[in-house]
């Protein structure tokens, strides 16, 4: 809804239920879909293309954006979750080459520069890998990660769910 209040956009919200498939599930997801020839043209000379999910390469984004553009990616791509009694982020792409970018990236940005793990689903009793994941797990890093995401932006910018996990699971960040 905020994203297609930003865009004045009209588009219909659609809904999925989580789903059982072979060997994973497809959790339950809300998403839309804008037909209009003249974003798809802005987004193709940005460097977006169809089927991008393997091959994508990491935009050259600005310095001043690259928070927004991590915001945006972690929205959509990543995770926060509590193992344990840890919490844990996690960012993933497909394309090895972006998540690699990302990493040195975050790295320049005061980040640990973090080994690139690969998630793996099952089909048929074969491991398939299906992405490229880098996590952050200590304390600091994961209370770092949220300040950059979050400090001075509108509350309009992002995902309330994974901001409000971070809050609701503030004393696991917080050294006692």
């Amino acid at each position: 809804e905020k994203f297609l209040n930003l865009m004045d956009c009209d588009a219909t919200i659609r809904f999925r239920e989580r789903r059982e498939l072979e060997n994973t599930t497809a959790g339950e997801l809300f998403y839309f879909s804008i037909g209009n020839n003249d974003i798809a043209n802005d987004l193709i000379s940005l460097g977006i293309t169809p089927n991008k999910s393997l091959d994508m390469k990491f935009p050259e984004i600005p310095d001043e954006y690259l928070r927004d553009f991590v915001r945006g990616l972690f929205d959509g791509d990543g995770s926060v979750y509590l193992d344990k009694f840890t919490v844990r982020v996690k960012l993933l792409s497909g394309s090895y080459s972006f998540i690699q970018t990302l990493n040195k990236l975050m790295a320049e940005n005061n980040f640990p520069l973090r080994k690139i793990d690969i998630s793996y689903t099952i089909k048929n009793g074969i491991k398939i890998s299906n992405a490229h994941v880098i996590c952050y797990s200590a304390k600091s890093t994961v209370r770092q990660f949220f300040d950059f995401l979050y400090n001075n932006v509108s509350n309009h910018m992002y995902y309330e769910c994974k901001h409000n996990f971070f809050i609701n699971n503030w004393d696991k960040l917080i050294y006692k």
